[in-house]
């Protein structure tokens, strides 16, 4: 990895059936990352974190650490990212919008508008209780990205992720149908 370059992580975690959820903690290297989105709906939560890289790096070793959790996991998937070429000088935007319920089309709703003209979105789903879960196909825009997730036909959880990079500013969202 080299300097400047971001990693993203998009987490979901499900905690036991009627119980409560909480962040975690994602470290690389032992340096803390950047939780830039959180939401939670029943006992899900669907987290991105981020890291820019400070130093040229051969290999990393990525830590997520549920330890002081007041619920212990029943399933967790993560997407892990690298995105090159983003602004060397300061992060951009983190403008996000979150949604939860049962829908046959998986929406973020919009954001508020960025304030720059190129910027790189990541978006993300997560899905649970689907036990034969498709990727779909993204909409405004967004490339599909990776898509994961636990294969429990119990509690199942998937997640998915798309991306695009902008060139005007503008509200943005997550969607798949």
């Amino acid at each position: 990895l080299a300097v400047g370059d971001t990693v993203i992580l998009c987490l979901g975690h499900l905690g036991q059936p009627g119980g409560t959820t909480d962040s975690w903690q994602v470290s690389v290297d032992g340096d803390p990352c950047d939780l830039d989105l959180t939401n939670s709906f029943s006992d899900y939560v669907a987290e991105i974190w981020s890291y820019r890289v400070p130093f040229a790096l051969s290999g990393i070793n990525i830590q997520v650490d549920y330890s002081t959790s007041i619920n212990t996991p029943y399933s967790a998937s993560v997407l892990i990212a690298k995105v090159t070429g983003l602004n060397q000088t300061f992060y951009l935007d983190k403008i996000n919008s979150a949604a939860g319920g049962p829908s046959g089309t998986q929406d973020s709703g919009l954001t508020g508008v960025t304030t720059n003209g190129a910027e790189f979105v990541q978006g993300m789903i997560v899905t649970n209780g689907v036990t034969a879960d498709t990727i779909g196909t993204w909409q405004a825009s967004l490339t599909a990205g990776q898509n994961g997730g636990s294969s429990s036909a119990l509690r199942p959880l998937v997640v998915k992720e798309g991306f695009r990079i902008t060139t005007v500013t503008g509200t943005q969202r997550a969607q798949v149908t």
